[in-house]
């Protein structure tokens, strides 16, 4: 017999994914990070707004969204939506990667600067492993490594953001370590596709990660010669 706790996350899991439109909406969220009114879902699901309200409000009582009012607005305060749950996870046993990645990020904190330029490291090399041509942009590169489901866009002022962060869980435990194994990540990409950077994290929380990349000018994001 299945355990009440992981019981009651399957059957979550299940009622939040059976629907298609209910699972196309939940995913989205996941991979932006955004909040959204019920407008806004409706939009890009391309449902009518009372179809969306009726799949967000489900998601907010199985516990995958939390709301809050948008105010500052003439007339009735727009609702918000935005994701507060983990990953959804549909193995058994459960697989605890996310305790794992924090241990191992304690770990070699308990290393001081050695252990976090380790983690830097290792970021790197994986990073660099994901690239096999040059790019002709900063964008052209992160294609390359699309693969890892992360959505990253560069902003202005040499500004690297990451919506839907790969490491999100970890980098909550332990962001001073978790953060230099993704900025390495990214320096391990751009530099393995011919682009001159550096990669420094510059914050890390709930709804994203961001980086500057170092360079003298904006040039430096360009090509190498």
């Amino acid at each position: 017999m299945v355990g009440g706790k992981l019981s009651d996350d399957l059957e979550r899991a299940v009622s939040a994914l059976h629907d298609p439109t209910r699972r196309a909406i939940l995913l989205d969220f996941y991979m932006t990070g955004a909040e959204r009114t019920v407008d806004d879902v409706a939009k890009a699901a391309r449902v009518h707004r009372t179809v969306a309200f009726s799949h967000l409000e489900r998601l907010a009582a199985l516990g995958y969204l939390s709301t809050s009012q948008l105010r500052g607005k003439s007339g009735k305060p727009a609702k918000l939506y935005r994701l507060t749950a983990r990953p959804i996870e549909l193995s058994y046993p459960m697989r605890r990667f996310e305790l794992l990645a924090a241990l191992l990020a304690t770990s070699l904190k308990e290393f001081g600067n050695k252990g976090i330029q380790v983690a830097r490291e290792t970021g790197r090399h994986y990073g660099a492993g994901l690239v096999n041509r040059p790019a002709t942009s900063v964008q052209d590169a992160f294609g390359q490594i699309a693969e890892l489901g992360s959505d990253y866009s560069l902003e202005p002022n040499d500004l690297v953001v990451a919506r839907n962060c790969i490491f999100r869980e970890a980098c909550r435990q332990n962001p001073e370590v978790v953060s230099q194994v993704h900025a390495g990540l990214l320096e391990g990409a751009l530099q393995q596709a011919g682009l001159n950077c550096q990669v420094q994290p510059k914050e890390c929380h709930g709804a994203g990660c961001s980086f500057h990349v170092v360079g003298s000018s904006v040039e430096a994001l360009q090509p190498a010669s």
